[in-house]
């Protein structure tokens, strides 16, 4: 590879740059066990997240949660939490002002819990899924909304509330008989204040609306019911008894429960919900990036199975996978942490195979020029697919791959990000096929790959689509070479470091159609325009990914008109809802984001972008 650790460097540099916190190593934060592949969707329902990334499996502790956000917020976030921290500048946006009252106000602490762990790709801001338990992620979060919340509101909440609420919800919050009990974790975590002030307000099942207390009354009751959910708030004392017949957890975390080993069991189903018998399952045990245990068995008659005495440590992820059809299926991944009782529940789902392709469909495919070859051009092509049916798409044959892509005439130099010709990839006449299956599911799969044609001043480039594209992203590096194309629009210019971009677009090209380009131009600009950063997108997907990020944020800033942080944030438009799906698309396939997070997430935003849509029928 071409300079290729010149330009690793390069690369990470970049991506520190990006992130906005260079002190951050995201490569603990972000990477996922070997050989993990994710689960595709199991139906078209809302999939429902772990018990601990809703709520706290034990009431967050804001004072713990103090020094993690000194070592890992305080960077960008500032001391304050008003977005003034010494990396803030280097960002595009500065980051929001989580500290003030008016933005906490509106916040859910497991909406801001699940930023935490995942990140947010569009505003540079890391995961720390890793990095950090999740006790400490919602130690954190708890610090974050203790700063707006004063000990003398929380203590004129309690006044209220026990003058006011008590009387039907007790002096603790728990609640008298069917009455709510206000102090349950899955309900705080779940409700913003201003959601809480607006139950007082409006009332809610049974409860009628709270008469004669004005707004900043409710809003410090709602304090006080956010402080019953904390073990304690920064120089505040807040009572709160513990059930008799209960041990006292508060202060302990999931990790110091005394279990040394845990049963781990699932069925195997299809996608139809039908039970299999026979299936080979095999547990994984990770312990960091190390196979720690394997562990073999098949499904019984009911489609369950079932592994025993498993060695149990917080630290550690259980994966199993089934052989079904010739391919393998995942389960989700468990942490270690999210274990309650003794036992880790690991269902399974396969689906039967076809080896027609017609299901796939890419959802974004990115297209990269590089001139630094001279009497050549660099191109790299990265296809992010979906299968949209109910089969896995397979191979027919080892000669005959359902996934081909085709390469345009003259193209040689072909290299992959991963795998090689002979074993996952294959060559075909006029390009190549991938022998990896697909499994159901969006963006499930990826393919990133680059060649070499000849260049002198001009050169006609046709790129043919393999299947339905939904949206088409060119990067062509400022080097003196210019760009013309009917099928791509231009989308201006992007600075990152020294190296500045003309970014094009194309949506909803059809499996067949074209994408015709001509490139004109002697190649020259600054050595940093031309340093061979082809060969660090295949060499290191970390680089790559990052500009894509960058170029959908450019993409973002650039429809909304550059306004100002306050406007962007509230103005929500069909275009930002497409872009963010897009951009959290890339980051769970880049492996930076939950499975679960990810589908709950993409849930969300596809439901608000189709409201949108269905206001613009109206």
């Amino acid at each position: 590879m071409r300079r290729f650790s010149q330009f690793l460097i390069l690369g990470w540099v970049l991506f520190s740059f990006l992130t906005g916190c260079s002190g951050l190593s995201l490569a603990a934060d972000v990477t996922p066990p070997p050989d993990y592949t994710p689960q595709a969707p199991q139906s078209s329902e809302p999939v429902v997240a772990s018990q601990s990334s809703l709520f706290p499996l034990v009431p967050a502790d804001p004072d713990q949660g103090e020094a993690i956000y000194l070592e890992k917020c305080l960077p960008c976030h500032g001391e304050k939490g008003m977005g003034d921290g010494p990396q803030a500048m280097n960002l595009p946006n500065p980051p929001p002002p989580v500290g003030s009252l008016e933005v906490a106000k509106t916040a859910r602490p497991a909406d801001w819990y699940s930023i935490v762990t995942s990140g947010r790709l569009d505003r540079f801001m890391p995961g720390f899924s890793e990095s950090l338990t999740d006790r400490q992620r919602w130690n954190v979060v708890a610090y974050v909304l203790s700063m707006s919340i004063s000990p003398d509101a929380v203590e004129q909440g309690k006044t209220a509330f026990v003058s006011r609420c008590a009387e039907c919800h007790g002096e603790d919050g728990k609640g008298m008989g069917t009455v709510t009990d206000l102090t349950r974790q899955d309900l705080l975590a779940n409700r913003s204040l201003d959601d809480l002030v607006d139950v007082m307000k409006n009332g809610k099942g049974g409860m009628s609306p709270v008469a004669g207390m004005t707004d900043e009354e409710m809003t410090q009751v709602a304090m006080y019911l956010r402080a019953l959910s904390f073990t304690a708030l920064p120089q505040t004392e807040i009572s709160q008894p513990e059930p008799a017949s209960q041990p006292d957890i508060s202060s302990d975390s999931v990790s110091d429960l005394p279990l040394s080993a845990v049963i781990v069991n699932g069925t195997v189903t299809n996608a139809k919900g039908d039970v299999l018998a026979g299936v080979p399952v095999t547990l994984y045990v990770y312990k960091g990036m190390q196979v720690a245990l394997e562990k073999s068995t098949t499904s019984g008659s009911d489609g369950t199975y079932r592994f025993e005495e498993i060695p149990y440590n917080a630290e550690q992820i259980y994966i199993a996978q089934a052989t079904y059809g010739g391919t393998t299926f995942n389960s989700e991944v468990f942490h270690g942490t999210q274990v309650q009782g003794n036992e880790i529940n690991l269902p399974i789902t396969v689906f039967e195979t076809t080896s027609d392709p017609a299901s796939v469909k890419v959802e974004r495919l990115h297209i990269f020029f590089d001139f630094s070859i001279p009497g050549k051009v660099q191109v790299a092509e990265l296809y992010i697919l979906s299968n949209t049916g109910d089969k896995v798409v397979v191979p027919a044959s080892p000669d005959q791959p359902a996934l081909q892509f085709p390469l345009p005439q003259g193209a040689t130099g072909l290299q992959f990000d991963e795998g090689e010709l002979g074993s996952r990839y294959v060559a075909l006449e006029n390009g190549f096929g991938d022998l990896t299956p697909i499994a159901p599911g969006q963006g499930t799969h990826q393919v990133l790959f680059s060649y070499e044609l000849p260049y002198e001043r001009k050169t006609s480039v046709t790129l043919t689509m393999p299947f339905d594209v939904t949206a088409a992203v060119v990067l062509l590096p400022q080097s003196g070479v210019k760009l013309q194309s009917k099928q791509l629009v231009p989308m201006g210019q992007r600075n990152v470091q020294d190296m500045t971009f003309e970014m094009f677009t194309a949506g909803n090209l059809k499996a067949g159609s074209t994408i015709d380009i001509q490139l004109s131009g002697k190649p020259g600009g600054s050595p940093a325009n031309s340093s061979g950063w082809i060969s660090l997108v295949i060499g290191a997907g970390v680089f790559g990914m990052a500009l894509i990020g960058t170029g959908y944020w450019f993409l973002r800033q650039r429809r909304l008109g550059q306004q100002d942080q306050t406007d962007t944030d509230t103005m929500e438009t069909e275009e930002s809802l497409v872009d963010a799906i897009i951009a959290l698309d890339d980051l769970y396939q880049a492996g930076k984001l939950p499975e679960k997070a990810y589908q709950k997430r993409r849930m969300e935003l596809k439901k608000r972008l189709e409201a949108i849509r269905g206001t613009k029928k109206e």
